[in-house]
């Protein structure tokens, strides 16, 4: 039979549980970029994925003069002037890899239960581990870019944020490299643990198998 050796499987389960905490704050919370609140001349206050947050900020861009105070959610009524600025491409294609990665992580999350509470036959539970070890991978490499991408437009787009010299990134783009570094050591830790019962299932098997051999009993 085969042994279940679930080290390197609960070490992967703690991984990958950590980097869903983590996506989910970073992905939720208005804290990727921020600016120097005491010298921030324009009223821009911070921003993140889904929310950007002013304080009597005008935009000169824009065709009316209103003017911005609180937080809104990139996808709201009162951000729709703003959005072509503010939600370039680059950003929009930063906001699916996120969320990509956030829902691919949840289902990992999911497979990891799945495994640990024997829904399937163990050759299946091999596949679940191997699945869910790929998909950390993937999860680690769409946050990857989407960091990297987000990292370099802050310091090299001038066009995008108001006073980008006065904008720094914060703490949920942190957060949001940390899944990444998880969902990598998640993976790891899986593929290692998918190896390791694979070899014993066949080492199992071919113990059996000799077990069964005619040649195997003595008169």
């Amino acid at each position: 039979m085969l042994r279940r050796s679930k080290v390197f499987a609960i070490a992967g389960f703690i991984f990958s549980g950590l980097a869903l905490v983590f996506l989910i704050a970073s992905f939720a919370s208005p804290y990727w970029v921020e600016s120097h609140r005491n010298v921030q001349p324009s009223g821009f206050l911070r921003m993140g994925l889904w929310e950007s947050c002013f304080r009597n900020y005008y935009d000169t861009y824009q065709i009316t003069n209103k003017r911005y105070d609180g937080c809104f959610t990139v996808v709201s009524y009162e951000f729709r002037e703003l959005r072509g600025r503010f939600i370039p491409t680059w950003f929009q294609a930063v906001e699916g890899m996120v969320t990509f990665s956030l829902i691919l992580q949840a289902c990992i999350v999911v497979i990891n239960i799945i495994y640990f509470i024997h829904c399937f036959q163990i050759q299946t539970e091999l596949y679940c581990i191997f699945g869910a070890a790929v998909a950390n991978f993937i999860c680690a490499f769409f946050l990857g870019v989407s960091t990297i991408m987000f990292g370099v437009r802050v310091g090299t787009d001038r066009q995008w944020l108001p006073e980008p010299d006065l904008n720094y990134l914060s703490w949920a783009y942190g957060f949001c490299i940390l899944s990444a570094f998880l969902s990598l050591f998640g993976a790891m830790a899986m593929l290692t643990d998918f190896f390791r019962l694979r070899s014993q299932a066949a080492y199992d098997s071919r113990g059996q198998s000799y077990a069964m051999s005619p040649n195997s009993y003595k008169y």
